[in-house]
């Protein structure tokens, strides 16, 4: 009984983050379907939690929206949609260099923003 109820629970976490993202990302459930070429009703019937999408889709999914599988799927609790997967992103495409420049100037901005707050 136990082991049925973590499926179901695991099934609407997935239907749950994946219309999260898909909605951050500004797209459709056509879109997607568009993506994965299959119907809007069968991303509709993942969202709504009365199918689970095999582990293919799943990562076809995450290609598509740009997050990790992990967090589509409940077992990553950070955050990896909106500004700080965006901030990543760029990070990710930086040379060393860069990104050693980037840390400083984020962690000025950010003592910059503590800062302010007092006030």
């Amino acid at each position: 009984m136990k082991n049925k109820l973590q499926d179901k629970q695991r099934k609407f976490s997935i239907a749950n983050r994946l219309r999260e993202v898909r909605q951050l990302k500004g797209l459709t459930q056509f879109d997607i379907a568009t993506e994965l070429q299959c119907t809007q009703g069968q991303v509709s019937q993942y969202e709504s939690g009365a199918v689970a999408p095999s582990l293919e889709v799943l990562i076809n999914l995450c290609t598509v929206l740009g997050c990790s599988l992990d967090y589509l799927v409940g077992n990553d609790v950070d955050n990896q949609v909106g500004p700080r997967a965006e901030m990543l992103g760029y990070f990710d495409e930086l040379t060393p260099e860069q990104q050693d420049l980037f840390v400083v100037m984020l962690k000025a901005a950010a003592d910059r923003v503590i800062f302010l707050r007092g006030f």
